[in-house]
């Protein structure tokens, strides 16, 4: 019975933002708009929950599907928390010291953890993709997608992330060639007054491997914080790191 209550609360929290972004999208000029607008013209920097949730609401108006459906989804993680987690989760997200050290550990390969474990920066091996073999001059050649992937959550809900991936073909003896790489940002529910930017990339073959790397700066309102280096390698056997 506290299952399908619990339940029940859940889709009506649902349903709730699934209206404020609707009204928001169909009203150009509604509270929100007018909000957000006023927080770009000033300082870029949400001050209270309320204002992190219509930054949320703004940004998945502004969003494709797919990004929106993981808004929605921190939106409704977001408002699940109590009252004083929220605005603690402003002051995180606000304090340059602390972000500064938590954006440095996105280069690191081990797990941090930051506060006790309210903040969380980890990483790992997505997948490979588009895996698949092929026949060239009568040998067997394969065409592998290595993908890793970088994140910072704050009370379980991921406010940063970056995926770096490089294409490869080998034949289970050598690398013959980097096809394609690239490293993005894949989300950011950061306070808008963070931005970032990219340099030096770059992907090679060494042995059995193929890397690529490039650098990433955090920029609070305009300016750099701190810049780490980020990676990814598959080798010959299809492994990632």
């Amino acid at each position: 019975m506290v299952k399908k209550s619990l339940n029940i609360k859940k889709l009506i929290l649902l349903f709730a933002i699934a209206l404020f972004l609707s009204i928001s999208t169909l009203s150009p000029a509604s509270a929100t708009d007018l909000k957000i607008s006023n927080l770009n013209n000033k300082k870029l920097m949400v001050n209270s929950p309320q204002e992190y949730e219509s930054y949320l609401i703004q940004k998945a108006n502004n969003s494709n599907s797919e990004e929106k459906n993981a808004i929605i989804n921190a939106l409704y993680k977001y408002k699940s928390l109590t009252k004083d987690k929220q605005e603690k989760f402003i002051e995180i997200i606000n304090n340059k010291e602390l972000m500064r050290d938590v954006f440095k550990a996105l280069g690191d390969s081990e797990k941090e953890t930051f506060l006790g474990g309210d903040i969380v920066a980890d990483n790992s091996i997505d997948k490979l993709l588009d895996k698949r073999d092929y026949t060239i001059s009568s040998s067997s050649i394969e065409l592998t997608t290595a993908t890793y992937k970088r994140w910072v959550e704050v009370f379980g809900i991921t406010v940063f992330e970056t995926t770096s991936w490089v294409k490869y073909e080998h034949d289970n003896y050598s690398i013959l060639s980097i096809v394609g790489y690239d490293h993005v940002v894949s989300r950011n529910l950061l306070a808008p007054a963070w931005s970032y930017s990219w340099s030096g990339k770059t992907a090679w073959i060494f042995g059995d491997k193929a890397y690529s790397t490039a650098d990433l700066t955090m920029i609070d309102l305009g300016i750099p914080i701190q810049t780490v280096q980020v990676g990814v390698w598959g080798d010959i056997y299809n492994n990632a790191g």
